[in-house]
C-alpha cells in the first residue's frame, strides 16, 4: 500500500517536472518567433513620392506645422502694420474739459493739415490730434484719471508732440500742477476749426487756444526730434495765423 501510493508520488512529480519543462521551452519558442517575425519598422510602407513625404511628415507632426504657421502669419501682419503705417508729420494733443467726440478727430486732422507741409517727404501730409477731453460733471472719477494720465504720457514720453489745444480751465490746470510746460500766450483758433463737427447741432468746444510747449530746461531740450518738432510747430502756428 505505502508502495504504491509512493509510486503515485513519483509519477505525479515527474508530470509536473515534464509539464514544466515543456512550458519553458515554449516560452523560449514564442519569444524567439515573436524577435524574428515582429522587428520594429520591418513591414513599414515608406514614402516615395514627395506628396507621400510630406503627407507622412504633416501627419506625425500637423501641430508644430500649425503653430509655425500661425507664427508666420503673425509676424507678416505686424510687418505689414508697420509698412503701412502713416508717418506724422505734426503732433497736436488737445485737452479740455468739455468733452470731443472722437468721431470729429479725423476731420479735424484734415482741417489743421492744410497749415502743415509733408516733413517727412512721404508724399502725405499727416497731421495727429491726441483726444485728451473729458467732460466735468459728466464723466466718472475713472474716466477723468484716465485722461489725465495720457495726457501726462504724452507730455513726458512724446518727444514729437509739441502743440497743446486748451481752454480757460485746462490753462489754470497747466499753470498750476504743469507749470512751465507751455507757453504764457496762445494763438486763438479760427471758426474754421470749429466748424469740423459732422452734427451741426453739437458744437466743438469753443474759446480754446493753440499752446507751444516749452521745452527748456528739459530733458527734451537736447532731442534733435524735439528740436524739429519746436521748428514745425512754429511754422504752422504762423501759417495758421495767416
Amino acid at each position: 500500500m505505502n508502495e504504491n501510493k509512493k509510486s503515485e508520488t513519483l509519477a505525479q512529480r515527474d508530470k509536473a517536472r515534464k509539464d514544466f519543462l515543456e512550458l519553458k521551452a515554449m516560452q523560449a519558442k514564442a519569444k524567439e518567433e515573436g524577435a524574428s517575425e515582429h522587428k520594429p519598422y520591418e513591414n513599414e510602407i515608406k514614402p516615395k513620392t514627395l506628396g507621400e513625404k510630406i503627407s507622412h511628415f504633416f501627419y506625425y507632426h500637423w501641430r508644430a506645422v500649425i503653430i509655425v504657421a500661425l507664427c508666420l502669419i503673425i509676424v507678416a501682419f505686424a510687418t505689414v502694420s508697420c509698412i503701412n503705417k502713416k508717418k506724422t508729420d505734426l503732433k497736436i494733443v488737445i485737452y479740455d474739459n468739455r468733452i470731443l467726440a472722437d468721431m470729429y478727430v479725423p476731420e479735424i486732422q484734415d482741417y489743421f493739415a492744410q497749415f502743415c507741409k509733408d516733413y517727412n517727404g512721404d508724399g502725405e501730409v499727416n497731421v495727429q490730434v491726441i483726444n485728451c477731453t473729458y467732460q466735468t460733471g459728466g464723466s466718472t472719477a475713472q474716466y477723468q484719471n484716465t485722461i489725465m494720465q495720457r495726457l501726462q504720457s504724452v507730455i513726458v514720453t512724446d518727444s514729437e508732440c509739441m502743440l497743446i489745444i486748451t481752454g480757460d480751465l485746462g490753462k489754470k490746470y497747466f499753470d498750476n500742477h504743469l507749470s512751465g510746460v507751455i507757453e504764457d500766450e496762445g494763438t486763438p483758433l479760427k471758426e474754421g476749426y470749429y466748424e469740423c463737427a459732422f452734427d451741426k447741432d453739437i458744437k466743438i468746444p469753443d474759446n480754446v487756444k493753440i499752446y507751444l510747449r516749452n521745452i527748456k530746461g528739459t530733458l527734451l531740450e537736447d532731442n534733435e526730434k524735439s528740436q524739429n518738432a519746436i521748428v514745425r510747430s512754429r511754422e504752422f502756428i504762423e501759417n495758421m495765423s495767416k
